[in-house]
């Protein structure tokens, strides 16, 4: 029979039953938590008409517990230590842990930041597991949904209940072949402007965060190529005259044929690591971002 004043007890309650029971004395138990002997009492009675037993009767000049009570105090004295320890969080132990991290992040990131991170999980880690997918630009929706745990992108969280932490920053460089004939003549803002570009837009609503520094030049180019992603771009551009405008560290994972040469215009590539409420006083995942932070510096 379902009983709903069952869901009226609360943890207080409990304790003052198992105390009460512990010093067989309302008296005793009233200094022991600082109450008034009547509040005791009070508890006491509503715990009576819950469980439908006296719970402590008379005996002689004290108090004794009757037969149910001892089982319901033995229970609540079980309920206490399980509460207990649920809000005492263990101290994270990485090599035995076996958490699973998400994280979100896109072609570039992927590329620079993962094998490093990998190697680190591998070696101090080794059974917890990584996830990661792609963000595409909706990273705080990501996070606000619990979908992933954090997100490395040029883009910096500002909403309530979002943390950020900038990571590292790049500057913008274009590569060409280095056959080509950017490789051999310096690019001023008029060879850019002239020259064929090559544009890789991963989203139809994404946009090169590097645009709108060229829109306050009042520069505009036209690209000659649009590609879907970064994926095997180095290859398309060689033995080309196109033009790539990216972030100088692709430089690390560019093919050897492909060579970056300074931009004509200053414009910084920003990395950001974002994360939620939902995550952000676990011991596990403080863990877990402090091994990207220490990527990030080795990156630099």
């Amino acid at each position: 029979m379902d009983r709903p004043d069952l869901l009226k007890i609360d943890f207080h309650a409990l304790s003052v039953l198992v105390t009460v029971h512990k010093y067989s004395s309302i008296r005793k138990a009233a200094d022991h938590l600082d109450m008034s002997q009547s509040s005791i009492s009070y508890v006491i009675e509503r715990l009576r008409q819950v469980f439908n037993d006296e719970l402590f009767v008379r005996l002689g000049r004290g108090i004794t517990a009757t037969h149910r009570c001892e089982t319901i105090v033995a229970g609540a004295k079980s309920l206490i230590a399980q509460l207990e320890e649920l809000a005492a969080e263990k101290e994270f132990d990485p090599a035995s842990a076996s958490e699973r991290f998400v994280l979100s992040c896109n072609f570039y990131e992927r590329s620079i930041f993962l094998p490093l991170l990998i190697h680190k999980l591998n070696a101090r880690a080794p059974n917890v597991k990584l996830s990661v997918m792609t963000v595409g630009g909706h990273g705080l929706q990501l996070l606000e949904s619990g979908a992933c745990d954090v997100v490395i992108s040029p883009l910096q969280g500002s909403k309530s209940g979002i943390y950020c932490k900038r990571l590292m920053t790049e500057k913008y460089a274009c590569f060409v072949w280095k056959e080509s004939k950017w490789a051999r003549q310096s690019m001023t803002l008029d060879n850019y402007k002239s020259a064929q570009h090559i544009i890789a837009q991963p989203a139809p609503e994404w946009q090169p965060y590097f645009l709108p520094t060229l829109d306050a030049m009042n520069i505009t180019i036209k690209p000659h190529i649009e590609i879907s992603g970064l994926g095997a771009i180095d290859r398309v551009i060689a033995q080309t005259e196109l033009v790539l405008t990216a972030s100088e560290g692709f430089s690390r994972i560019f093919s050897p044929d492909i060579i970056s040469i300074p931009a004509p215009f200053e414009c910084e590539f920003p990395f950001y690591m974002t994360w939620g409420k939902r995550t952000h006083s676990s011991q596990a995942h403080q863990w877990f971002r402090n091994q990207i932070t220490e990527t990030a510096r080795e990156l630099k």
